[in-house]
């Protein structure tokens, strides 16, 4: 290989990553995140993920010859994200109702704490918290 060959393999070698992830919502990938160093421990941060979304991602490592290893498919599913959604109540019933005191029950659709506003008219004026 002559002295110019040598130059242009070892100058296209350092520009290609030493270490990558390949990473998409589907098995075509579509994205990716790389680094050019050298190292036995790898760690690549994938940003800008959606909330509750399952991601395929598979990595790929270079050594210093230019050989390269890939690996097989992976999956995650990151996390569903705050909730920004109030509890949803059901089967509200006054029951035991009597001169002086009334039960009221209820159920929600997730865990939740709670309580009971009450009062003669519609601007209440009692509250009284569920002891959970």
């Amino acid at each position: 290989m002559s002295p110019l060959m040598k130059q242009l393999s070892i100058g296209q070698q350092a520009k290609r990553p030493h270490q990558k992830v390949e990473y998409g919502t589907t098995m075509a990938y579509g994205n990716s995140a790389a680094v050019s160093t050298l190292t036995a421990s790898h760690n690549l941060k994938l940003s800008g993920l959606s909330a509750g979304t399952l991601y395929h991602f598979r990595v790929k490592s270079r050594d210093a010859a230019g050989n390269l290893a890939t690996s097989i498919d992976f999956t995650l599913t990151t996390s569903a994200g705050p909730d920004t959604v109030a509890p949803t109540l059901n089967q509200v019933v006054a029951s035991n109702v009597s001169s002086t005191e009334a039960t009221v029950t209820w159920t929600t659709n997730e865990l939740a704490s709670s309580e009971v506003e009450y009062g003669p008219t519609t601007t209440y004026g009692t509250l009284a918290a569920v002891a959970g």
